[in-house]
């Protein structure tokens, strides 16, 4: 898929922080969970009603952690050594 590879090809360019806009949500996360699995990197999701969880696959980075305000959740990812991708729905009304 074009999406993946341009994704990808953001990815590789090692940009910290890309913003989609989308009013297809899932799609947008099968996306996201494709580029995932074909790099072999955790994908975590970010909601305000579930704060940060494990998306399919990968290591639970938020396990017992309170990750429910937009803070919490950018000081775990922070935190976090190992790389990954992480979606933040609808984080922009807290920035």
């Amino acid at each position: 898929m074009q999406e993946i590879r341009d994704l990808g090809l953001m990815l590789d360019r090692q940009l910290p922080l890309l913003v989609i806009e989308t009013y297809e949500e899932s799609r947008a996360l099968e996306i996201l969970t494709r580029l995932a699995i074909q790099r072999g990197l955790g994908l975590q999701q970010w909601t305000l009603s579930d704060g940060l969880r494990r998306l399919g696959f990968g290591e639970d980075i938020s396990a017992g952690d309170d990750t429910e305000q937009p803070d919490a959740a950018l000081k775990a990812i922070k935190e976090r050594e190992q790389g990954g991708l992480y979606v933040m729905c609808d984080l922009h009304p807290y920035l």
